[in-house]
């Protein structure tokens, strides 16, 4: 008789309940941003044209909690919170490079849900008046690509051929 595998460790149901809640908020919001007229403007407020991106990412890593223990199991643990740190940056990335080219009426553009919402226009209205706008390009391309390489270099994806 074959040995039964070893019974889930209490940390590994607590990822899988969060994995569910977070991958049900990501499915939710995915079905309102692209069923709803208009969709969730709370969330298109807040990060303008990264509210799909947003959506799509909080279903990914919510399927990847909940899914863990297959996941490593079928992939090895290479999944890191590198990664995590590495999707963040991209995605801040790109909501501010969302914002950069609003010059004019870039608050209200804002509150209107477009560029990158007030997350990126916040985040583009500081470096562009610490930093002026091609040094403001050039920090968030920098952290753009530091963010692609943390996410390359921290999941599975650093095992494809180069």
């Amino acid at each position: 008789m074959p040995p039964r595998p070893p019974a889930p460790r209490p940390a590994d149901r607590h990822y899988h309940f969060l994995g569910l809640i977070v991958l049900a908020l990501g499915l939710l919001l995915v079905v309102d941003l692209l069923l709803t007229a208009g969709g969730n403007r709370f969330v298109q407020q807040l990060v303008g044209q990264g509210a799909l991106p947003l959506a799509l990412l909080l279903t990914l890593i919510g399927g990847y909690l909940a899914l863990r223990q297959w996941v490593h199991a079928h992939l090895g643990e290479a999944w890191y919170s590198e990664a995590l740190l590495g999707l963040q940056l991209l995605f801040l990335a790109g909501i501010t490079a969302a914002h950069l080219p609003l010059q004019t009426a870039a608050d209200r553009a804002a509150l209107a849900g477009e560029g990158g919402g007030v997350i990126g226009w916040a985040l583009a209205e500081a470096l562009r008046r610490g930093l002026g706008d091609l040094l403001a390009w050039v920090v968030v391309v920098i952290v753009g690509l530091g963010g692609l390489l943390l996410v390359l270099n921290y999941t599975p994806l650093r095992r494809l051929p180069r």
